[in-house]
């Protein structure tokens, strides 16, 4: 028995391989209103009663109001992954295997 010859051939193609991510910020709003000073009142009023030699001074009212408002305050992020794709296609071209025995 003699073999003449033996032959293995094998090819291995990667057609492709492709990977896509998409990543999309749908929307980020940060909004902040704030309103200071709605109102800042600062009233004195000084009256004189009367003066002889005697001076009498009376502070009727002092009014000082300053209010802060914070209207809103608003912070809104989405993220949205559109896709993700990952494709590998793996091809054998051929596989040959030759064994003659003479």
């Amino acid at each position: 028995v003699q073999i003449v010859h033996t032959v293995t051939n094998t090819r291995v193609q990667i057609l492709h391989t492709v990977t896509n991510t998409r990543v999309q910020i749908v929307h980020t709003v940060t909004h902040t209103r704030v309103q200071i000073i709605l109102h800042t009142v600062t009233h004195t009023r000084v009256q004189i009663l009367h003066t002889v030699t005697n001076t009498r001074v009376q502070i009727l009212h002092t009014v000082t109001n300053t209010r802060v408002q914070i209207l809103h305050t608003v912070t809104n992020t989405r993220v949205q992954i559109l896709h993700t794709v990952t494709h590998t296609r793996v091809q054998i071209v051929h596989t040959v295997t030759h064994t003659r025995v003479q």
